[in-house]
């Protein structure tokens, strides 16, 4: 699986492929918002660029909120956020990220 060509909506991605991009992102996604933590502009960049390459790869915000904030082990829990500090950062931050602030943002694989 390469996280740069990985698209969800190709008839051929297999489930594993899959798997392993979620895998990898919310590794990704863990280390950067622990690296950001305390800091609102990197808890903001490090949201955008997660939901960049979700979306880029044709996942849901459904799904995305949901391995970010909602599932266990989420991103955030991984990250070492409360779960009053991830409740503060999904209303203050993510809930009013608009797409173009998202698809605006540059992102590296």
């Amino acid at each position: 699986m390469n996280p740069e060509t990985f698209d969800n909506d190709n008839a051929a991605t297999t489930d594993e492929e899959c798997f392993a991009f979620v895998a990898w992102l919310s590794h990704r996604a863990a280390n950067e918002f622990r690296n950001a933590r305390g800091d609102a502009a990197q808890e903001k960049m490090a949201m955008c660029q997660y939901y960049k390459r979700g979306l880029q790869a044709n996942l849901t915000m459904s799904e995305l909120v949901d391995f970010l904030a909602i599932s266990a082990d989420s991103i955030l829990e991984v990250a070492g956020y409360t779960e009053e500090q991830t409740l503060q950062l999904m209303r203050d931050v993510s809930d009013v990220l608009t797409e173009d602030e998202i698809m605006a943002t540059s992102v590296t694989i």
